[in-house]
């Protein structure tokens, strides 16, 4: 027997061990990295995937029973396939877990009573006698990890990782396209150009702004990325945080006209210059409209721009005043 055909067994073994020993409130509740869930071998765990869909096997056989795949917005990223067990004696369905794909859950450190009982010295705290140093930078490795929502640029990124570890799919369902189409629409509700603003979104994530055009390992990508879920009235909707990511892709490619004075946090704000005439033509133009403020003092305005020259200064205090 090689090594990988032992670690199946033992793997395999574990599992039913748990069953055998009566943990029944749990399940062999197994774990494992959310990045794995996509390449996971299952038969490592003794487990065979019976059915399947866009997103992953959607049901399992280990251990003579059916799990089947669940996940829901509040519990984040996580994974995990179940059954149900009966009820319970409060008359509430019980669940079993077979395995949970999520992210690493940090260690506590061992408590330093223990640490002593184990013959082990807690490490020493720094001497408050020595000169204070200023610790080194960072480096990118001890860097702050990345929280959600994420740039454009990290979605990008995540998107085209995520589409690698599909690169072996062949075949799209045809509803895998309408439902994310209808997902990103939702995520611009309200939006006359709201299939224009999927498009562009799409474009940028993948290169093509349509999603028939896309390999199958981009479409389960962006499925992996929304996350779509069905809501109580069996609307299908995307992940929140998916969601406000595709509003700032979109506003991250189409910079508005108040960048200049509003700038955004993802939009830099322009350097080009005002001049007086640009200022008294939007002046004008927003008067006409009736959106300034009957409190803006244009003429102190024009005063302070005539002295210092920054007819930039003068448009911001226009921009400032607008009955929005």
């Amino acid at each position: 027997m090689n090594d990988q055909l032992l670690e199946r067994a033992v793997m395999a073994l574990e599992g039913i061990l748990h069953v055998l020993q009566g943990d029944r409130e749990a399940g062999p509740s197994l774990r494992r990295n959310i990045d794995e869930y996509a390449t996971f071998d299952w038969g490592k765990i003794g487990a065979q995937v019976v059915a399947s869909d866009a997103y992953g096997p959607t049901i399992v056989v280990a251990l003579g029973c059916e799990w089947k795949r669940r996940s829901h917005p509040k519990f984040g990223n996580d994974i995990w396939y179940s059954r149900s067990s009966g009820r319970g004696d409060d008359g509430e369905v019980k669940y079993l877990r077979l395995i949970t794909f999520g992210e690493d859950e940090p260690v506590e450190p061992l408590p330093e009573k223990l640490l002593q009982r184990l013959g082990k010295t807690p490490p020493a705290p720094p001497s408050t006698t020595q000169t204070q140093q200023a610790p080194p930078p960072p480096t990118q490795a001890q860097q702050a990890p990345v929280t959600r929502p994420y740039d454009p640029s990290t979605v990008r990124q995540k998107i085209m990782k995520y589409a690698e570890d599909y690169k072996g799919s062949k075949s799209i369902n045809p509803q895998s396209l309408s439902r994310i189409a209808m997902v990103l629409d939702q995520a611009f509700a309200g939006e006359a150009d709201a299939a224009e603003r999927r498009h562009a979104v799409q474009e940028y994530l993948t290169g093509h702004r349509s999603l028939t055009s896309m390999t199958a390992g981009q479409i389960h990508a962006l499925l992996r990325w929304l996350k779509p879920y069905q809501d109580d009235g069996n609307a299908w909707i995307a992940e929140s945080l998916a969601e406000r990511e595709a509003r700032r892709i979109f506003n991250t490619l189409t910079p508005s006209p108040l960048d200049d004075y509003f700038p955004r946090e993802d939009a830099p704000r322009s350097s080009a210059a005002i001049s007086s005439t640009d200022f008294w033509k939007r002046y004008h133009e927003l008067k006409a409209q009736g959106k300034i403020a009957h409190t803006f003092d244009v003429m102190a305005v024009v005063e302070t721009a005539k002295s210092d020259g920054d007819w930039n200064a003068a448009l911001s205090a226009l921009m400032m005043s607008l009955r929005l």
